[in-house]
């Protein structure tokens, strides 16, 4: 018997703003796209915005506005000249057009959020000034007319496993993974920015599988997949180990758990272990029977 499980695109989530998924002060602007307001900051996540049980932590490029590049193209665009590292030290720029969900724009300019220039004030009747921040939310945009994709390197994988606690509670908790990857990359100066993807894992039809159990088993399947170490330590030889779960999987003839990952939009992700970029990831993963008078 084959499982089936699906899930994706992505929910991109900065880490500093992870714990406004749960905030009821936000503004709708179309399907699948919310805007918070955090003092003069606009924070705009798009995707589905509940039911996350799947998390990914990523590493990859910062986003770096060329100064004299940005301008407006029309009251509801503008284009700016973006630096960023798509392969490790090769840095190359790249001329992106925005769709704007705040208008009329007046004007557009390039700003410093951090350490460098990597946000946009923008101009807005009135005298209102908004600032946005160029990050990976807002690269991998689907108000972002094409660009290069970015590659996105898993360093970690983890699931919030209860109906009741969501991956954003989880990360938003003080996640002692998250804080050892931010901690190394801090230590090393590293230019490497970290992002967070939230998945809702795809359901299995089947009344054998508790909700707790479909978690887990995507979670494994990916574990053993993409094998994030050292912050994943688990389900690596996933399902070759002996565990309730991979004897529950044999017990019920499961031979194969077929998996489709999609990456966020204009994302494609991949891990030191398994390097081949792809926007989706279709794998098989076999379920080894046990043969008869075998203690595995």
């Amino acid at each position: 018997m084959r499982l089936v499980m699906t899930s994706g695109p992505a929910t991109v989530v900065q880490v500093n703003n992870i714990n406004v998924l749960d905030s009821k002060e936000s503004t709708p602007l179309g399907e699948g796209v919310k805007v918070y307001q955090a003092d003069d900051r606009e924070v705009v996540l798009e995707g589905d915005f509940s039911g996350f049980h799947f998390y990914m932590i990523v590493t990859h490029t910062r986003f770096e506005i060329l100064q004299n590049s940005v301008g407006v193209t029309t009251p509801e665009s503008f284009r700016a000249e973006i630096s960023m590292e798509l392969e490790p030290g090769v840095h190359t720029s790249h001329i992106q057009n925005f769709h704007s969900l705040l208008v009329p724009l007046k004007y557009v300019s390039a700003a410093r959020m951090g350490r460098q220039l990597d946000g946009f004030e923008l101009a807005l009747p009135r005298d209102t000034r908004r600032f946005l921040k160029c990050d990976l939310p807002l690269m991998s945009s689907r108000r972002l007319i094409k660009h290069p994709l970015i590659p996105l390197n898993i360093e970690y994988i983890g699931i919030a496993a209860t109906g009741e606690r969501t991956a954003q509670k989880r990360l938003g908790e003080g996640h002692e993974k998250l804080q050892e990857l931010l901690a190394r990359l801090h230590a090393h100066d590293s230019p490497r920015a970290v992002s967070l993807l939230l998945y809702r894992p795809g359901k299995l039809d089947d009344i054998n599988w508790t909700f707790e159990e479909t978690v887990e088993i995507f979670e494994a399947c990916q574990i053993q997949k993409f094998k994030p170490t050292p912050l994943n330590s688990e389900h690596l030889n996933f399902p070759r180990n002996k565990t309730q779960l991979t004897d529950k999987l044999r017990s019920l003839g499961v031979s194969e758990i077929e998996i489709e990952l999609q990456a966020p939009d204009g994302t494609a992700i991949h891990s030191i272990y398994a390097p081949t970029l792809a926007a989706k990831h279709q794998f098989i993963v076999p379920v080894p029977s046990i043969r008869k008078g075998s203690s595995k």
